[in-house]
């Protein structure tokens, strides 16, 4: 499964960096490498730094909130970690990192992410497994071929693309933010499609925008099934499917 706990998600990053570089290794390389990235995609290397960034902070507001766990011990291994990834330098090292990001703090975190799986039950209604996402994935590059090479109009094309992209980005990031962020992007879908209604409409028949219908209603039951907010879906229901 892919887990939501932002801890486990941040060490397992963390200890992926910290084994595969030493403090002289490239900077852009080195977290570039520890996304898959090439070193070159600048833009999309900062947004994965910043994702990192956000899990930090969630870990760190989880750790504070608990009294178990907000012990100054914890808090100045988070504030280690905190120094470790706080250097954002493409054209330097990874000095910065090693000296703050040692063994112990990295045990240490583990630990604290083991104890807030258990106390915050961040459990499997909050996941999706690796095969789930890879399909709804696939589901999106598919449809939006068949949008571009449809009859539909162009800019009702570019709303339906625009919007699986969303969709798609949210699915990627899955690991990061889990089905909050997932569920922000479908929200922001619903709102922008029936806000775009008048152009929809006069397509309601077209076999490509049922498809694409058909893709936000099976969103409804991976919803029901992650126990995400069973009435998410409801007003694409509502404004489109039932009219066909």
């Amino acid at each position: 499964m892919i887990n939501s706990n932002p801890a486990i998600v941040l060490h397992e990053i963390l200890l992926k960096l910290k084994n595969s570089t030493n403090k002289y290794t490239d900077f852009n390389g080195a977290w570039s490498h520890a996304f898959e990235l090439e070193t070159r995609d600048t833009i999309n290397l900062l947004s994965k730094i910043r994702l990192v960034f956000d899990l930090y902070e969630k870990t760190r507001k989880l750790v504070e909130t608990n009294p178990r766990l907000n012990k100054e011990r914890n808090i100045l291994f988070l504030d280690k970690v905190g120094l470790g990834i706080s250097e954002v330098n493409l054209n330097g090292d990874m000095s910065n990192f090693h000296k703050y990001i040692s063994d112990e703090v990295l045990t240490a975190l583990s630990y604290m992410a083991d104890y807030i799986g258990l106390v915050f039950e961040i459990e499997e209604n909050s996941q999706l497994n690796e095969e789930e996402l890879v399909s709804l994935i696939g589901e999106i590059e598919l449809l939006i071929s068949n949008i571009i090479d449809s009859s539909l109009p162009k800019d009702v094309q570019a709303l339906l693309v625009k919007n699986l992209n969303l969709i798609k980005e949210s699915l990627l990031e899955f690991k990061f933010y889990g089905v909050d962020g997932l569920r922000v992007a479908v929200e922001q879908s619903i709102g922008s499609l029936v806000l775009s209604e008048n152009i929809l409409e006069p397509q309601k028949e077209n076999a490509t925008l049922q498809g694409f219908m058909g893709f936000m209603f099976k969103l409804k039951g991976l919803f029901d099934t992650i126990n995400a907010g069973k009435d998410l879906i409801a007003p694409i229901i509502k404004h489109f499917l039932t009219r066909s």
